[in-house]
């Protein structure tokens, strides 16, 4: 899912010099999703890591991919003109919805991998899941996007993935036990 996101990204803006670049760091995240899955759900219930550990790792990863977003941002529009400026208002929500797409049907995937395996904390389970699947999408995307506009970054890639944390949070205490 991931390389078709970004073959459809490149096609419709195709990569400069920023190819290397821009695969090394979807490797580095590829790295740091494998990571969460491991920690999150790779163990059976009962003898994974424990729940602290398992939400440290869940909000670590979420605040390091917002800092990340943060940090490549080279602008910063004030609220108004954000709002104001109906190709930026445009631009981010089409990204959000790629990113929420991507993000779910992953999601989806690895829940329904770990369906009605967890007994103890399938909340937990599904937000580790949600972060994993909704990383695919919002890497993905930021990997192909043109706009590196903190307000754009922020509501379009990244609430985007706190949204589907959310909501494999939430699906995750139905689908995930038993």
């Amino acid at each position: 899912m991931f390389v078709a996101l970004l073959a459809v990204g490149w096609s419709r803006h195709p990569p400069e010099t920023a190819v290397v670049t821009a695969l090394l760091g979807a490797l580095a995240w590829g790295v740091v999703q494998a990571l969460l899955v491991w920690v999150g759900l790779a163990r059976p219930p009962g003898r994974r890591f424990t729940r602290s550990v398992r939400w440290g790792a869940v909000l670590l990863v979420l605040g390091a991919f917002l800092g990340y977003l943060t940090l490549a941002a080279t602008s910063m529009l004030s609220p108004h003109e954000f709002v104001e400026a109906p190709r930026s208002l445009r631009g981010t929500v089409v990204c959000a919805i790629h990113a929420l797409v991507f993000g779910l049907l992953a999601t989806a995937a690895l829940l329904g991998i770990w369906s009605r395996t967890d007994p103890f904390s399938p909340g937990l389970s599904g937000a580790v899941a949600g972060l994993g699947g909704g990383l695919v999408g919002a890497v993905a995307l930021d990997m192909t996007c043109a706009s590196r506009e903190a307000w754009h970054l922020w509501l379009g890639h990244g609430l985007t993935l706190v949204v589907v944390v959310g909501l494999a949070w939430l699906a995750g205490r139905r689908w995930l036990s038993p």
